[in-house]
């Protein structure tokens, strides 16, 4: 009944045609049958457009080179490696190995559940300098804890001087190396 309505809209505003001179009999009569509207075309089963992730527009503006670590979403440990691309849909990146060529390594997107900045520091952290001077103090402060104010002072103070340089000072071999890792993107 739905398509009957639009058909006889048409018809009611359709101009009539007109008629044939009456000196040409063998001429067909043209009139205009009443159309429905054709059927619109059924729209196409595309995804709508997905906007890109904001959070997501920092990892693609690292520079190639940076280290960063890849968490994967179905990984506990992340990845660490060196930027080499960003982009919509994928991660490139490239993992040093000691005895072999760097391994290429590339992460879908989807498949990504945080992005991490990593940067590597040596030497000794501050928590441990902290807990020389401290350890240090306490020491010496126990050993002259017979003698007077000013005593004790100084051998705290040269109980801290003590812990801070066993602190500071490096181990034979390499140093020790700490990351500190910065979460730059993680999936919504």
């Amino acid at each position: 009944m739905s398509h009957l309505v639009p058909a006889l809209v048409f018809f009611m505003f359709t101009p009539q045609p007109h008629s044939q001179p009456a000196s040409l009999p063998d001429a067909p009569s043209a009139q205009l049958q009443p159309q429905a509207p054709a059927p619109s075309p059924p729209a196409p089963s595309t995804p709508p457009p997905t906007t890109p992730d904001p959070h997501w527009f920092r990892v693609e503006q690292l520079p190639p080179g940076k280290a960063i670590a890849v968490l994967e979403r179905s990984r506990e440990y992340p990845t660490s490696c060196n930027m080499d691309l960003g982009d919509d849909t994928t991660l490139t990146c490239t993992q040093a190995s000691p005895y072999s060529p760097p391994l290429r390594l590339v992460f879908p997107v989807s498949n990504i559940a945080a992005v991490f900045t990593e940067q590597v520091e040596f030497g000794p952290s501050n928590k441990a300098v902290i807990a020389g001077l401290v350890i240090g103090a306490g020491v010496g402060a126990g050993i002259c804890n017979q003698a007077s104010g000013g005593i004790i002072a100084t051998c705290s103070l040269l109980g801290a001087t003590i812990g801070w340089a066993a602190a500071t000072t490096n181990p034979p071999g390499p140093p020790p190396a700490r990351i500190h890792r910065r979460l730059i993107y993680r999936a919504p």
